[in-house]
């Protein structure tokens, strides 16, 4: 795996992870603030997987002057496919009435 592949598929998803305190963990899954879940290599916000273990990535992040570092905000979103074309995600709730994307 190339560096660009390891940082979206590897360090941004746990950056991401460390940004939530964890509420709960079991062997096989964590629960993390803001209804975020972790499990194996799957990660999902509101019920909606934002990496899907198999290298693809839709990971909401903050706007670089964001007082509170929030990455739940969306200011902007990181999307990586290690195999290349098209996937199909769910935009965070706070994306809602955007009329373009």
């Amino acid at each position: 795996m190339d560096i660009a592949g390891a940082f979206y598929t590897n360090q941004l998803p746990q950056k991401y992870l460390m940004c939530h305190e964890v509420l709960k963990q079991t062997d096989v899954q964590a629960v993390f603030e803001g209804n975020v879940t972790s499990g194996n290599w799957v990660i999902t916000k509101d019920g909606n997987k934002i990496t899907d273990g198999q290298g693809k990535i839709f990971i909401p992040w903050y706007d670089e002057d964001s007082e509170t570092q929030n990455p739940d905000e969306a200011a902007k979103i990181y999307h990586w496919n290690s195999d290349g074309g098209e996937t199909t995600w769910t935009l965070p709730e706070s994306w809602e009435k955007l009329k373009n994307v």
